[in-house]
């Protein structure tokens, strides 16, 4: 006689999430130097742009792309950092769709942009979330102090 041991759906379901973000928790973190503020350039503006520590989507990098031009692969918890001459510009991240933001800069500040995502459980539903906003300095200021520092992409 074989005895045959049942598992429940919902204690299957709480192990293949837990799996699911173990696995997004630990892969594609940022590396590199932690946060510290840019050396700003007379005359132009500093840019910040950087991406939240949320395991929704973390399991890839974001392109993040200025006026067109691609120039950071953003993962979890990094952050991009450039002097940027005033105007304005088009900040994008292309994650499930493009995000665009529009930003005029002035010289000689700094400015902080957030890429971020959020998960909504409804049920057995889940609905991802992302959205590219400006940030008020303060909070950007101590949302990157745990950051790090993404390699800047050269362009040809």
């Amino acid at each position: 006689m074989e005895v045959y041991r049942e598992v429940s759906v919902s204690k299957f379901r709480r192990v293949i999430t837990g799996a699911i973000i173990l696995i997004s928790l630990c892969g594609c973190a940022a590396t590199g130097e932690l946060f510290k503020p840019g050396e700003g350039l007379p005359g132009l503006s500093s840019l910040y742009i950087y991406r939240e520590n949320s395991w929704t989507g973390s399991a890839f990098a974001w392109d993040i792309k200025l006026d067109g031009e691609k120039v950071a692969e953003l993962r979890r918890g990094g952050y991009f950092y450039s002097a940027i001459p005033a105007g304005r510009h088009t900040i994008s991240a292309l994650v499930s769709r493009g995000l665009a933001l529009g930003l005029t800069t002035e010289p000689d500040r700094s400015y902080y942009v957030a890429v971020r995502s959020e998960s909504i459980f409804l049920g057995v539903v889940i609905i991802h979330k992302f959205r590219i906003e400006p940030v008020p300095e303060s909070l950007a200021l101590y949302e990157l102090q745990d950051m790090r520092l993404q390699k800047t992409l050269k362009t040809e």
